[in-house]
Order: C-alpha cells, then structure tokens, then sequence
C-alpha cells in the first residue's frame, strides 16, 4: 500500500491526484547503485547551526522538525537551490529594515 493509500482522508482520489500519482510511478528514475537511504535533515543551513566560538567547529544542528529518509545528497541540492534561482528573486522583502534580503546566485 502506498503512502498516498495510507495517507488520504476519503475513500476516493481527486481526479488530479490520481493523474499526478500515476504520471510520477511511470516516470520515476531507475535505482541508482548508490541509491541509498539516510537521515535527512530537511532545512540545512547556516543558521540552524550551532559553532564552537573558537574553532568554528559544529556543536550542534538546530530545528529537525522538518527531517524524514531519503538519499544523503539531498540537503546538499537543496542548499544548491538558491545559485539557480534568477538574479532578481527576492527572498523577503524587510521593509522595516530598510534592505531587501535577496538569495546567492551564480551572476554574483
């Protein structure tokens, strides 16, 4: 039984749902031979860590609310994301501030 079955609130999929389920089985890539399963943290970054002040080692990783199993390489693409975003993407606008926070990218 999938995780959709198991998942859903009523006895029927959304016409939607059950097109989208069905395209994503069919297309999914072949198992890689280093096709693994780990702990992933989910939102890794900077500032859900914690450093030792003097040897910038970690001490600790903060806010795991969000992590589940998957392939170890995904943290990694996820923090990857932002280069590939456009220039101009804004990521919250801090008006307050006065400054516009904007994402890292490859043009930069």
């Amino acid at each position: 039984m999938s995780q959709l079955e198991q998942s859903k609130t009523s006895d029927e999929l959304s016409p939607t749902m059950f097109k989208l389920t069905s395209w994503l089985e069919h297309h999914q890539p072949a198992t890689a031979a280093d096709d693994r399963t780990t702990l992933i943290h989910g939102d890794y970054r900077l500032d859900n860590l914690i450093f030792d002040e003097t040897s910038c080692e970690v001490l600790a990783i903060l806010d795991w609310e969000m992590s589940t199993l998957g392939h170890p390489l995904v943290d990694l693409a996820d923090n990857c994301r932002a280069y590939y975003l456009p220039p101009d993407f804004t990521l919250m606008p801090c008006k307050l501030l006065s400054f516009t926070l904007v994402l890292p990218s490859t043009t930069r």
